[in-house]
């Protein structure tokens, strides 16, 4: 698995709990920050950091620099980033990257902005989903109130796995 962002280690944390997850690659550019979020978000991570299944990336730790240059390829590549439409202004072939780094049967998830009656973050959430139509055969949406963001947030889900049902998972 690679996690693109998740500085605070939350999405670490998360996928820690599944012993079928074997490698989990962090890809933030902030290593200040993830040096403070050791210490100082331990709700969040409860120590996913110090597992032997996280790797966090020094060498080239901005995700659109590790993108194009790593070889490594991953069964799931999460983006804790900004909303996806905003990553693809900063880098508009960002969907045809992750394809280059996922496995044939790979699965691409991310935020992809809250979703409610505000017009412009609406907009936000649907230029995520457009951002990606093109490169992946695949796409669902989904939702989920987030406490701590006070607002629903819109998850996307992406492969080119004509099997892969986002369906059968809870």
């Amino acid at each position: 698995v690679c996690i693109l962002g998740g500085g605070d280690f939350g999405v670490s944390q998360e996928l820690c709990r599944y012993k079928a997850v074997s490698y989990i690659k962090q890809v933030d550019w902030d290593l200040e920050f993830v040096e403070i979020a050791k210490e100082y978000l331990k709700p969040i991570h409860r120590d996913a950091w110090k597992d032997p299944r996280v790797h966090v990336e020094t060498e080239i730790c901005d995700a659109f620099d590790f993108l194009p240059k790593t070889t490594e390829c991953f069964d799931v590549v999460y983006g804790d980033l900004t909303d996806i439409a905003n990553v693809n202004e900063l880098m508009p072939n960002f969907a045809s990257m992750l394809v280059r780094i996922l496995k044939e049967d790979g699965v691409f998830c991310t935020q992809a902005g809250e979703l409610s009656n505000v017009p412009t973050a609406l907009e936000t959430a649907i230029g995520g989903f457009k951002s990606l139509e093109s490169t992946f055969n695949n796409i669902w949406i989904s939702r989920t109130h987030i406490p701590s963001f006070a607002y629903e947030q819109a998850f996307i889900l992406a492969s080119n796995n004509e099997h892969f049902d986002a369906m059968k998972y809870s």
